[in-house]
């Protein structure tokens, strides 16, 4: 059967094209194929809690040795013990990585177990990095730390805010990133993450999450800097800028909260009100920035 043309061959590997046709008989694209390979496996575990959860999928997916090494320089991999699947694997971890990203890690290495399980002639003995498989671990990853039918009734109970997306991330243990891309990526959220970094010049984007990868900057700062100086959300709107290579200036209308975490802000922003929600919600409530002092 012919792949769709999202999936042709001229974007994907021999390995994530057998890994399709195996598990789904040719009939499914890859990413429903890993959806359905990652719920079995999260409805296969029995045992309560996210973190043990996690412990079970490791047993399930015969990953007999779990190492932490100071100085990976990875986040971690996955190797297998032998030559086939059921001799099990060993997985090696970033010591000084976050228990949100080990915890990432640890699901985006568990997906690798199903190309070694069904393409095992073209993973054992492989060191070669398919990038479509790594993106199809990814989004593995994310259904089994935020499953879908569990996100779309915890999201249910939040409004769209700063305060919410931190919530639903201590609730399921991903960072605020992960769980914003999990939120866009089921249709729920349609915000952008942003943060922040103080510099001699004003502030300067250090990365963004679920948006066009560009350096924006903001016409003007203050609410930054108010944000900044003060422990509380600053909400408004505002438009931010971007100039390409010749000079030339894009403007975009954003509607934001701003709150200090560390030595960084982050701004969670979109381009308009969600329109499905039946009243305002906290993030798209202009607030009146108090002037700046006198210097």
């Amino acid at each position: 059967m012919e792949l769709p043309l999202r999936y042709s061959k001229n974007r994907i590997s021999n390995l994530v094209q057998l890994f399709t046709q195996r598990a789904s008989g040719g009939e499914s694209r890859p990413d429903e194929v890993m959806r359905v390979l990652t719920g079995g496996l999260a409805k296969s575990s029995r045992r309560n809690g996210l973190a043990a959860q996690l412990d079970d999928y490791l047993i399930k997916r015969r990953v007999l040795e779990t190492t932490v090494v100071d100085g990976l320089p990875s986040d971690g991999f996955i190797e297998p013990v032998g030559s086939t699947f059921r001799e099990g694997f060993r997985m090696v971890l970033r010591a000084s990585s976050a228990e949100t990203r080990s915890r990432f890690t640890i699901a985006h290495e568990v997906c690798h177990t199903f190309f070694y399980e069904i393409v095992p002639e073209l993973k054992f003995g492989s060191q070669d990095v398919d990038p479509e498989e790594e993106r199809l671990c990814n989004l593995g990853a994310a259904e089994l730390l935020i499953p879908t039918r569990s996100l779309r009734t915890h999201a249910k109970k939040y409004r769209v805010s700063i305060d919410s997306l931190e919530e639903l991330a201590a609730t399921y243990i991903v960072s605020p990133e992960a769980m914003l891309l999990r939120l866009r990526s089921l249709g729920l959220w349609s915000c952008e993450l942003s943060f922040w970094r103080p510099t001699q010049l004003g502030f300067s984007m250090d990365r963004i999450v679920g948006g066009r990868k560009a350096k924006w900057a903001w016409q003007d700062d203050a609410p930054l800097r108010t944000a900044w100086r003060s422990s509380q959300a600053v909400s408004g709107r505002t438009y931010v800028e971007l100039r390409d290579a010749r000079g030339g200036l894009q403007l975009r209308s954003v509607f934001f909260q701003l709150v200090r975490r560390g030595n960084s802000i982050m701004a969670l922003w979109a381009a308009k009100p969600t329109e499905a929600e039946p009243r305002r919600l906290p993030l798209f409530e202009a607030r009146r920035i108090p002037p700046l002092p006198s210097r």
